[in-house]
């Protein structure tokens, strides 16, 4: 006598366009890597452990706790505290970057910042402008978009403003790292900076400026789309 068996397969979900299975990621497999004690990785930027201010962040959770844990551990304003949007702004127009706390947004990293811009501004085939070699991680959140990517002209200086043309007619914004720009850890000069922002103003396109490895860790995303229209109403 035979038993039949009747085996019990995991359906296989049905994964949207986003959410199907990629290739094995790059980054994830340098912090694999560099997750490993016997190895000092120089690929993923990482910066020295024995570098964290770790009693200054104890020092400053500690006091957080202890003066307002209600505050700090309820809910909040999606876009981030008030009191820290305006402790950001100040300190970006103390630096002369005139800004106001709604011009501020907290985010957890500079990954969700570059998800958020890529599914604000891009549909598929729009054209994103990056520089050659760019920072992977900003590839990857842009891909989710499907847009089409147009290399932005370099040399041993950086970014070279001088050398853009007409190739980058209709892209919706620009990636640039002014400051130790990844891989390459250039920084462009000051003069390349304010012809970049130019071309930018010229064509109304917006700039998405990445400043993770500097002193202010932080992602500006400047806007000219209505530049040339203030200028007309004598703004």
């Amino acid at each position: 006598m035979t038993k039949s068996c009747t085996c019990h397969q995991t359906p296989t979900p049905s994964y949207s366009q986003i959410g199907k299975p990629k290739e094995s990621s790059v980054i994830g497999e340098i912090l694999a890597l560099a997750a490993r004690p016997e190895v000092i990785s120089f690929a993923g930027g990482l910066p020295s452990a024995e570098g964290f201010p770790v009693k200054a962040i104890k020092d400053a959770a500690d006091w957080v706790l202890e003066t307002c844990p209600q505050v700090a551990l309820q809910y909040s304003a999606v876009g981030g505290m008030p009191a820290l949007l305006e402790a950001i702004a100040k300190i970006e127009t103390d630096h002369g970057v005139p800004t106001t706390p709604d011009e501020v947004m907290i985010v957890s990293g500079s990954q969700q910042a570059l998800d958020m811009i890529a599914r604000v501004f891009t549909d598929e085939g729009d054209k994103v402008l990056v520089e050659t070699p760019t920072y992977m991680g900003a590839l990857y959140a842009f891909e989710l978009c499907k847009p089409k990517f147009v290399s932005l002209p370099t040399d041993d200086e950086g970014l070279n403003p001088d050398l853009i043309d007409d190739r980058v007619a209709g892209a919706k914004f620009a990636y640039v790292m002014p400051t130790y720009q990844n891989p390459t850890g250039r920084t462009i000069s000051e003069e390349r900076r304010r012809k970049l922002a130019e071309k930018a103003r010229h064509g109304e396109k917006a700039l998405s400026c990445t400043e993770t490895l500097s002193f202010r860790a932080k992602i500006q995303f400047y806007s000219f789309l209505s530049t040339k229209k203030a200028e007309k109403r004598g703004r």
